[in-house]
C-alpha cells in the first residue's frame, strides 16, 4: 500500500530538506503486513548489534537499507574500499547497473499518425498530407474560425487536389494547431480524450473538468511512455518500491509511468500550484 501526500500549494516556501524529513518521518510510521519484510526491519532496528558489526558490514546495511541489493553493497565495498564514502559507492552501483543495461538501444516510444494512433480519421487523410507526427502539444487549441477557413478553401475543388498555394496553407494551420482530418475537406481539433491517448494516459484520466482546464493540464504534461523509459533503471534499483518527492509534476505523468513499470509507490509528496491538477491526480 502506498502513502500520498499532498503538500498544501499556499506553503510554496517550504525548503526541499524539510520535505524530505516528513517522507521520513511518514515512512517510519507507516506500518506494512509486509512478512518478507519484517525481519529485516526488526534486526536493522537493533541498534546494539549494528554497533558491534565492522565498518565494513555497517556500509552495506547503509547501502541496503537504501534499497541497494547485498550482493551490489558487496560488489561496490569490495571494488571501492571499505572506507568508501556512501556516496562513491552509490555511483559505482549506478555506474555497474547502466553497463548492463539495455536502456541505452532502446529507441523513445514513437507513435505515428493516422495509422497507429487516431486510425479512424485515415480514410480523411488526404495523400497531399504526408504528416506522420504531430508538433509539441499546446495548452491552447485552434478556433472553429481556423476550421472553417480550411473547410471553405477547399470545398470548391471537390474531388480533385488543391493547388500547391491551397495545400500549403491548409498544412501550415495543421501543423501549427495540430489539426486532424474528421470528414471530406475538413479538419478539428484533437480533443482531450484523444490527447490522452497520445500521451498514453488512462482513458479518461482528465475526465470530470472542463475542456478548457483539460487542454491546459494535457498542454504542460509528459508523455508518459517516454518518461517510463527513462524511469526503466529504476526498477533494478528499488526492487521494493521506492519513495518519490513530486515537485510540480501536473496530473501525475511520472507516477502514472512508475506504477506501469510495477515500481510500487511507498510514499509520495507532492508539491502542485494548480488545483486542477492536483484534483486530476487525486
Amino acid at each position: 500500500m502506498s502513502t500520498r501526500v499532498s503538500v498544501c500549494p499556499t506553503r510554496p516556501d517550504t525548503e526541499i530538506s524539510e520535505l524530505m524529513d516528513f517522507i521520513s518521518a511518514t515512512q517510519m510510521n507507516t506500518t506494512s503486513t509486509d512478512q518478507q519484510e519484517t525481519p529485516r526491519r526488526s534486526f536493522y532496528d537493533d541498534q546494539e548489534k549494528v554497533e558491534d558489526m565492522p565498518d565494513k558490514e555497517k556500509t552495506m546495511l547503509h547501502l541496503v537499507k537504501m534499497g541497494f541489493l547485498m550482493d551490489e553493497a558487496s560488489l561496490a565495498i569490495e571494488a571501492s574500499g571499505p572506507d568508501t564514502e556512501i556516496a562513491e559507492l552509490m555511483d559505482f552501483i549506478s555506474a555497474a547497473r547502466a553497463s548492463t543495461t539495455d536502456v541505452d538501444q532502446q529507441e523513445p516510444p514513437c507513435q505515428n499518425i493516422p495509422d497507429e494512433v487516431l486510425p479512424h480519421t485515415r480514410k480523411w487523410w488526404p495523400s497531399w498530407d504526408h504528416r506522420s507526427k504531430l508538433n509539441c502539444l499546446q495548452t491552447c487549441h485552434g478556433s472553429v474560425t481556423t476550421t472553417s477557413k480550411i473547410h471553405n478553401a477547399l470545398a470548391i475543388w471537390k474531388d480533385e487536389d488543391p493547388p500547391l498555394r491551397t495545400q500549403k496553407y491548409v498544412l501550415g494551420e495543421c501543423r501549427k494547431w495540430n489539426l486532424i482530418w474528421t470528414g471530406k475537406n475538413r479538419v478539428s481539433v484533437l480533443e482531450p480524450h484523444e490527447i490522452e491517448l497520445l500521451l498514453s494516459y488512462p482513458i479518461n484520466h482528465t475526465r470530470g473538468f472542463s475542456k478548457t482546464d483539460r487542454y491546459r493540464s494535457l498542454g504542460n504534461s509528459f508523455q508518459v511512455d517516454t518518461v517510463a523509459l527513462h524511469f526503466s533503471v529504476l526498477k533494478r534499483m528499488f526492487p521494493n518500491g521506492i519513495s518519490a518527492l513530486s515537485l510540480f509534476s501536473g496530473i501525475g505523468g511520472a507516477e502514472v509511468a512508475l506504477d506501469r513499470l510495477g515500481i510500487p509507490l511507498k510514499n509520495v509528496v507532492t508539491v502542485e500550484i494548480s488545483e486542477v491538477n492536483n484534483s486530476i491526480f487525486r
